[in-house]
């Protein structure tokens, strides 16, 4: 096997992952990660979506070593709270066995009033603190999909150690310069006056985009006129008791934004998304305080959502913030970032495809992104009173994509997405529209009744059969906290 020089520029989470899967995937190369402790990393989106996992067992790494190690929690979905004007919840759960035979009878629940985690395993398992995990003669084993929440900073100093008990390179400087030729890297110059060579490169300097940006010029695609947030304030909790922790996140709509709580081990991780051109980071400290007391107030920082036209350029791909970044609402960043490993390297296993493959990737991740944007604004369509609600609504005009899918949604149609890519799903199926436009109450419940008033009888029995098999497994399904202690959680 051919060896090469793969540099990744930058760390965190997206970078230390990036170079573990070059590792598994191409075992001969030299892998260098460039990370100054000076910069640092963002830290602050602490969600996943179930891709995780694979992602977790792909690179060799133990479950149990990982929950141990990163203060991770277990996620089944999304509790939003208050984002319909009565001020009601809904639960927004990830797939599960056999969710296509029962997606019909759920929309049929939804027409009726019915509360939708009374036909769903993941919301069923939500409002029991319950994971749908069960050990089976000591080794744990998975009866449906759930995600991971973890402390960014500390996953990304545990990928790291990882990466470097493997052999990875580990270079602690900045780039000052790069030397192009022909639209290729062919070296970093360091601030400690190295020159790193390079055949590929992945730029993972976050928000800087400073490779993919700066100096290979990719254009960025902007949605600040489609999504109002453009900055947050994160923040932390105490957890009062660790056994009350529970496996979701939660999701609430704000009087100027929304906000996100994650249950950790140790404490909750807790941030605060609005518009910097209509509030100020103070009066949201404010608005925080009120609602949730004496909180640590840690990083704020801002941000334009949208993405690059071209995230690969030459030897050169953008991997994680570097490619793109929407709002932390659904937790779509760290998906995007595992899309793209999955794709190119542990798929294709080549980083060095003629220029058509290039162009198709760069086309997945347009595509990719303006599905996610497209989903993100349906959340801010909301029956809601408030200045920030209403401005959105007057002000932040939908793209024709999204008037496709609006349009869909009400004539409930199937939502199609034209992928042209052989990425085999979409983002999120035509079910998570539903569900959203439901939960912020602009579902017309009498369009879906017209539709499946001929197969009612069906779908119920589909859905009372789902429901009895629900019930008779939950039982022996692991309390998230006991499941967490098993796996070697709340270690000092």
């Amino acid at each position: 096997m051919e060896t090469h020089k793969i540099v990744i520029a930058g760390g965190g989470t997206a970078g230390w992952l990036s170079a573990l899967y070059m590792q598994k995937t191409f075992p001969e190369s030299n892998i260098t990660v460039i990370e100054s402790t000076e910069i640092g990393i963002i830290g602050a989106g602490e969600g996943t979506t179930p891709m995780i996992n694979k992602t977790i067992s792909y690179l060799d790494i133990d479950l149990k070593d990982f929950i141990s190690n990163t203060k991770s929690t277990i996620k089944n979905g999304v509790n939003f709270k208050n984002w319909n004007k009565d001020g009601t919840d809904y639960l927004h759960p990830f797939l599960e066995p056999n969710e296509e035979l029962i997606e019909n009878a759920r929309l049929m629940y939804i027409a009726n009033n019915m509360k939708n985690e009374d036909g769903c395993l993941s919301t069923m398992l939500m409002k029991e603190k319950k994971v749908p995990i069960y050990f089976e003669n000591g080794v744990y084993k998975n009866y449906g999909p759930s995600a991971i929440h973890f402390d960014a900073r500390v996953l990304a100093l545990f990928l790291k150690d990882k990466a470097i008990e493997r052999g990875i390179v580990h270079i602690d400087s900045t780039i000052v310069d790069v030397s192009l030729k022909d639209q290729n890297v062919e070296k970093l110059i360091l601030e400690n006056g190295q020159k790193v060579l390079c055949d590929f490169v992945v730029d993972c300097t976050g928000f800087r985009r400073l490779i993919i940006g700066d100096y290979l010029k990719s254009n960025f695609i902007s949605y600040k006129d489609q999504i109002p947030g453009n900055a947050a304030q994160a923040f932390f909790m105490q957890i009062d008791d660790p056994k009350d922790i529970y496996p979701w996140t939660e999701s609430t709509a704000e009087d100027h934004g929304w906000s996100w709580k994650i249950p950790l081990q140790h404490r909750y991780g807790c941030g605060y998304v609005y518009d910097s051109r209509i509030i100020s980071n103070e009066d949201v400290k404010l608005e925080i305080n009120k609602r949730y007391g004496d909180v640590d107030f840690v990083k704020q920082f801002s941000f334009e959502p949208g993405y690059l036209e071209e995230i690969w350029i030459g030897n050169c791909i953008a991997i994680g913030l570097s490619a793109g970044f929407i709002e932390p609402l659904e937790a779509t960043s760290l998906q995007q970032t595992i899309t793209l490993l999955d794709e190119i390297i542990k798929k294709n296993k080549n980083i060095f495809p003629a220029k058509e493959y290039k162009q198709k990737i760069n086309k997945i991740f347009a595509r990719e992104s303006d599905e996610i944007k497209d989903f993100i604004y349906l959340h801010y369509i909301t029956n809601k009173d408030g200045f920030f609600w209403k401005n959105f609504m007057q002000n932040y005009k939908p793209s024709k994509s999204f008037l496709k899918v609006l349009d869909q949604i009400n004539s409930f149609e199937t939502i199609h997405f034209p992928r042209g890519c052989n990425i085999e799903y979409c983002v999120f199926d035509h079910f998570r529209y539903h569900l959203v436009a439901n939960g912020n109450g602009i579902t017309n419940k009498n369009n879906i009744k017209d539709y499946y008033n001929e197969n009612l009888i069906l779908y119920k029995k589909d859905l009372d059969e789902n429901i009895k098999k629900i019930k008779n497994v939950i039982p022996k399904l692991e309390n998230h906290y006991s499941f967490l202690k098993k796996m070697g959680g709340f270690n000092e």
